[in-house]
C-alpha cells in the first residue's frame, strides 16, 4: 500500500504543472526519509505530498461545473474534503453552490472522482425498475450516461446524479425551486468532456 501511494503520487507530480515544486520536494524528502530507514517520516511526507496534488487536480475539476443559468450566480466551496472522502474510501471531491438572484433557489453541485460508492450507484441509475420505484424521478440521458433527475410533484426541492464511466460521480441537489426543469438543463450543462480528460479517461 505505501509503494503505491508512491508511485501515485510521483506520476501524478509529473503529470501536474508548475506549483508541483513543493510536491516534489516533499517526495524527495519522503524518499530520503525512507532510505534513512525513517518509515513514518517518509510516509508523512508522501501523505503531504498526494494531499496537495489532490488540491491542484481538485481546482482543474472546477472547470468541469455547469454555467450558472441565467439569473444565478454561484460560489465555489474551498473546504478541503480529503478527509471526508476518506471515511468513504477515497477520491477527489469538490463542491460549487448556485444561489438565484431575487429568489429562493439554490443548488448544491458536487463533482466526486475515484471513489469505490460511485461504481454501486451508477448501477442503481442504470436499473429502470429502481428508478421506476423512486417517485418523481426518471432517466436523462446525456450523451452514452445516464443521469437520474428526481423532482417530487408540488414540491420544491429535486436532486440529480450523472454517473460517468463508473468514475465520475456529479450530484446537484436543488431547493427553493418551482420545478425540475432546471436540474435537467444543468445536467446536461456539465462539461463532460473537461471532466473526462482530466480524469484520463
Amino acid at each position: 500500500m505505501r509503494v503505491v501511494a508512491l508511485v501515485c503520487a510521483l506520476l501524478l507530480a509529473a503529470a501536474l504543472p508548475a506549483s508541483a515544486d513543493q510536491v516534489t520536494d516533499q517526495i524527495d524528502l519522503g524518499k530520503q526519509y525512507y532510505e534513512e530507514g525513517d518509515l513514518g517520516g517518509a510516509i508523512n511526507e508522501l501523505q503531504f505530498a498526494i494531499q496537495d496534488i489532490r488540491s491542484q487536480l481538485a481546482g482543474q475539476y472546477r472547470a468541469g461545473f455547469p454555467p450558472a443559468p441565467t439569473g444565478w450566480t454561484y460560489e465555489d466551496s474551498e473546504d478541503d474534503s480529503s478527509a471526508a472522502m476518506a471515511m468513504f474510501g477515497g477520491g477527489t471531491a469538490v463542491a460549487r453552490t448556485y444561489t438565484q438572484e431575487g429568489g429562493n433557489g439554490s443548488i448544491e453541485a458536487r463533482i466526486s472522482v475515484d471513489n469505490p460508492m460511485i461504481q454501486g450507484l451508477a448501477a442503481m441509475i442504470g436499473n429502470p425498475a429502481l428508478i421506476a420505484a423512486n417517485p418523481g424521478a426518471k432517466r436523462v440521458r446525456v450523451g452514452r450516461d445516464n443521469a437520474m433527475v428526481q423532482f417530487e410533484e408540488g414540491g420544491d426541492s429535486g436532486q440529480a446524479t450523472l454517473i460517468l464511466g463508473g468514475r465520475i460521480m456529479l450530484q446537484l441537489e436543488g431547493r427553493g425551486l418551482e420545478n425540475g426543469q432546471i436540474l435537467e438543463d444543468m445536467t446536461q450543462a456539465w462539461q463532460i468532456d473537461a471532466l473526462k480528460k482530466i480524469a484520463g479517461m
